[in-house]
């Protein structure tokens, strides 16, 4: 009798587990292929990441291109990754607490080019190749949702969303159903960048999946040989590997996944304008 309950306990908790991290299949309207991460920037800094420069040469090359969003102090939604302004820019300040003039000041790896507006770049690319677009959202706010759907609301092109922030898709499966929308994946206990434990387990093992229902997972592609990963494979959700720095693991990768997400080198040398720096 007790072993027939531990048993039934132990299905019960099996059922809810595949309940939770199940996604949603994926859509047709996302373009796999090969995406330059952060644009097509160069490991010299000469043409930096998430740069009007570095779109202008991913879509001149024909790839399609990864590039994160978030808000500004007066609410412009602008082109950049890190929260903080230090690694890019060199100066010691949060994103967040800059208005877009102030932004404007800071130039981008010491070069001529600054942080762009999302719209900007948009009106750059004009539907010439794909974008994946990563909301950086650690607040349950959602105007970076609501200002990032308006400017795409129009947009002539292939497009999909990604966050790492759970809430940020499901905000998109609630309200933009026919945006395509992914959930970032990586391991939190090894890469660190989030805290609580509870979150961690949470989100490393897609356990809102039944809330936000992504369309694909995009895998730091070192960690993504594990059972939630899988089980999405298996009921028909698509994969994105990030972020892939040479051929070998290219080769290695790419029957498994539907978009690889790469820097630094080319996946394929299409004209002579797309060779990058490799120094």
């Amino acid at each position: 009798m007790v072993w027939g309950i531990i048993i039934l306990v132990i299905i019960l908790l099996a059922c809810a587990f595949l309940f939770f991290i199940t996604p949603a299949k994926a859509s047709e309207a996302l373009r796999p292929g090969f995406y330059a991460h952060r644009g097509l920037h160069t490991r010299d800094k000469s043409v930096p990441e998430n740069s009007m420069a570095a779109f202008a040469k991913a879509a001149d090359c024909g790839y399609g291109i990864e590039l994160d969003v978030q808000l500004t102090k007066d609410g412009q939604v602008v082109v950049f990754h890190d929260f903080n302004l230090l690694r890019v820019c060199r100066e010691a300040r949060m994103l967040k607490d800059c208005t877009y003039e102030q932004l404007q000041g800071y130039p981008l790896e010491n070069t001529a080019q600054t942080i762009p507006l999302f719209s900007e770049v948009l009106k750059l690319i004009g539907g010439r190749v794909p974008l994946i677009i990563e909301l950086k959202n650690e607040s349950f706010s959602n105007e970076l949702e609501k200002k990032t759907a308006e400017l795409l609301k129009n947009y002539q092109g292939g497009f999909c969303i990604e966050s790492f922030n759970p809430f940020s898709v499901r905000w998109f499966k609630r309200h933009v159903p026919r945006i395509v929308r992914g959930q970032l994946l990586t391991s939190f206990d090894k890469e660190g960048g989030v805290r609580s434990k509870l979150r961690r387990v949470i989100l490393q093992n897609l356990l809102l999946n039944f809330l936000a229902k992504p369309q694909f997972i995009a895998c730091n592609y070192l960690y993504y040989k594990n059972f939630p990963v899988r089980w999405c494979r298996f009921r028909g959700c698509a994969l994105a590997a990030w972020t892939i720095r040479d051929e070998e693991t290219i080769e290695q990768l790419q029957k498994d996944f539907d978009i690889i997400i790469f820097e630094h080198f080319l996946p394929k040398v299409k004209e002579d304008k797309c060779q990058i720096n490799k120094a």
